[in-house]
């Protein structure tokens, strides 16, 4: 302060020097830190990210709180990237958090699902006053909410599926004079598109052809040919001008950015072409009666891990729009077909209502719908995508039920319109956590369970600590774990990846899995290896990803081999006794015979008993012989009892 003072009353003075050197040596300090800050964060460190925020604590600044926010945020850590804003809160000055670390707060409550939270967050920002227990009070021009902001929690409700929230948040950024472009009112659409209300979708004008597409699948399931072309027509056109735009920006200025350029070229080209496939695949369904029967047997996973019927998906709009066929279908009078829709419509909302107020005391165990009382075997496939193999798989097979989970409500809207126009009657989708959907399911109830390619936490995974990845990756110990209480006997897990760190990161995870459960165990094959490398060839294991990594598009991925995973449901003294089998298997027969020479026991089981033996056994009085047949007969009792508990 004083050599501040200094400069400003002797701004040609030796002690103005000395005030520049020590700031700038300060700036310089803070700028190594937060540079550490973020490459810790970057790998996913967060044990070096909270060393090096408790230990630096003199030079941090607004930047490093929003680093460290951030890095929690990515993780999933809802309580702790609120403890670090608020620390930054409590400080004050020039630690006070700005838009970054708030964002990057509102970022971690659309993560974990809490759409309450996130608004108080975007109130607080914008009126600097706190609107929650939880949320300390933000005082800074700084810290109000900008179009990243507004796209961070629109990226949040296409996650979570929050379309009654898109009004709202368009109507507050119109009072807080924030200019909303293209791609964040393509989040807006495309949420109001994965819940069925593409009239509303259409009147945001969003010129995006993703946003399109959705709006021409949602008519497509609701049976609405006419609005369906339109769509359809305006994605075609819109893909071709984003296609026109992208190759004038994909010229590099220099080699430095060459490689990224290039692969950014090369996803844009198969996201053009796979867009193209879909659309000239998507045709409307005779009857909206298909997606109703598909949405009634599917669920959605709210907050606190509950299960609810599928509204988030449509539920009550595919309804309405049925009752209205069914009227027209019956050539009923427009009286009548006016009281049929009005009377649709109060059941549907009095529904709604009893289904947001009402269950909350639904038991969280999922009741398998009828379709699955005649079918074979039951399947799951996790991280399902836009539904691709499941669905393929369930074509297939008409005698197998599919049970397709996908964590973004866009993915899960995707997976509903391709088992609905594919005319699917034994599948079912379940949008939201993996791990809250397999806790729903009750034990041993599955026949078998396939991810591919699943997202891992770190493009560099470290396999020394596997715990240090719980709840950043879907595949954590805990899913692991589920996943074993779940699986019947002699089931398996499938997992393809082309990293192969991630490979590594997930053999340690079941390797752990089995070192911690005393009954049951987690092991490939007889005379198998953990991982085998794979090359696909066959349609039915070509997926949107795996036709991405071909192109080469990603410098951590394989282009042409896969690792696959496959993990059986083994209990341990089933494994004991197989293990048996197998030593008792390779065994020739000279290591028999030298067994039957050497131990006295096994030449009495194995040959026939010498004449001093049998004469010995003769004499031998009735009472000790039923003495010992009732001794034998009591150990085998126990014996038995044991291995069945």
């Amino acid at each position: 302060y004083f050599l501040q003072r200094v400069q400003y009353h002797y701004p040609d003075t030796t002690y103005c020097i000395l005030y520049q050197s020590v700031m700038s040596r300060s700036l310089s300090s803070r700028a190594a830190h937060n540079g550490k800050l973020h490459e810790a964060a970057r790998r996913g460190e967060l044990r070096v990210v909270e060393k090096l925020m408790i230990e630096n604590s003199a030079v941090l600044d607004g930047r490093a709180y929003a680093i460290a926010v951030n890095a929690y945020a990515d993780a999933g850590d809802l309580q702790n990237a609120l403890r670090w804003l608020r620390a930054g809160a409590q400080r004050g000055g020039h630690y006070v958090p700005q838009v970054e670390a708030c964002t990057a707060a509102v970022k971690a409550a659309c993560v974990v699902g809490k759409c309450q939270l996130a608004k108080n967050l975007l109130e607080t920002m914008a009126n600097q006053k706190s609107f929650d227990d939880e949320i300390p009070a933000i005082v800074s021009e700084h810290a109000k909410p900008n179009a990243r902001t507004i796209a961070t929690f629109l990226r949040g409700c296409l996650q979570n599926g929050w379309f009654e929230s898109i009004s709202w948040i368009l109507r507050r950024a119109t009072s807080w004079q924030i200019a909303l472009d293209i791609p964040v009112l393509s989040y807006a659409a495309i949420t109001l598109a994965a819940a069925l209300k593409p009239i509303q979708a259409s009147a945001l004008d969003c010129q995006s052809a993703q946003a399109y597409i959705a709006i021409a699948q949602a008519h497509a399931v609701l049976a609405q040919a006419e609005l369906f072309q339109t769509a359809r027509a305006k994605a075609f056109e819109l893909l071709g001008q984003e296609e026109e735009q992208n190759e004038f920006i994909s010229k590099p200025n220099n080699n430095i950015h060459q490689n990224r350029t290039a692969s950014n070229v090369a996803f844009r080209k198969h996201r053009a072409k796979e867009i193209k496939a879909l659309l000239q695949a998507l045709k409307p369904v005779r009857s909206v009666e298909f997606t109703v029967n598909h949405l009634r047997r599917s669920f959605v996973i709210e907050e606190n891990n509950i299960l609810r019927p599928a509204l988030r998906l449509g539920l009550a709009e595919a309804e309405f729009t049925w009752a209205r066929e069914s009227s027209v279908l019956n050539n009923a009078s427009r009286t009548e077909r006016k009281r049929i829709s009005r009377a649709a419509r109060t059941a549907l909302e009095l529904r709604e209502s009893f289904f947001t107020a009402s269950l909350s005391d639904l038991p969280r165990r999922y009741c398998f719908p009828h379709f699955v009382a005649n079918k074979t075997s039951i399947m799951c496939e996790l991280g399902a995508g836009d539904g691709e193999f499941a669905t393929r798989r369930a074509q297939n097979n008409q005698n197998d039920c599919w049970l397709i989970n996908e964590l973004k409500f866009n993915r899960a809207a995707a997976i509903v319109a391709r088992c609905v126009l594919t005319q699917l009657t034994n599948t079912a989708t379940i949008a939201g956590r993996a791990d809250a959907f397999l806790k729903a399911l009750p034990d041993e109830s599955l026949d078998g369970c396939f991810v591919n390619f699943p997202q891992p936490p770190t493009q560099v995974c470290i396999t020394t600590e596997p715990q240090l990845y719980d709840g950043r990756h879907m595949l954590d110990l805990p899913l692991f774990s589920e996943l074993a209480r779940v699986l019947k006997p002699s089931a398996a897990i499938t997992i393809a990846t082309d990293n192969a760190s991630y490979v590594d990161l997930l053999v340690a995870i079941a390797k752990l899995v089995n070192a911690k459960s005393s009954s049951i165990s987690l092991l490939p094959s007889d005379n198998q290896s953990f991982v085998t490398v794979h090359m696909p060839q066959t349609t039915e294991e070509n997926t949107y990803f795996d036709r991405l990594w071909q192109t080469g598009c990603s410098q951590h991925a394989q282009a042409r081999r896969r690792f696959l995973i496959r993990l059986y449901k083994q209990q341990i003294e089933e494994r004991k006794k197989k293990r048996r089998r197998i030593i008792v298997r390779k065994c020739d027969e000279e290591n028999a015979s030298q067994l039957i020479t050497t131990t006295p026991t096994t030449h009495r089981l194995l040959s026939s008993p010498s004449p001093e033996e049998s004469s010995s056994a003769r004499s031998e009085p009735l009472s000790n012989k039923k003495e010992g047949k009732k001794k034998r007969k009591k150990k085998k009792k126990a014996r038995d009892g044991r291995y069945t508990e």
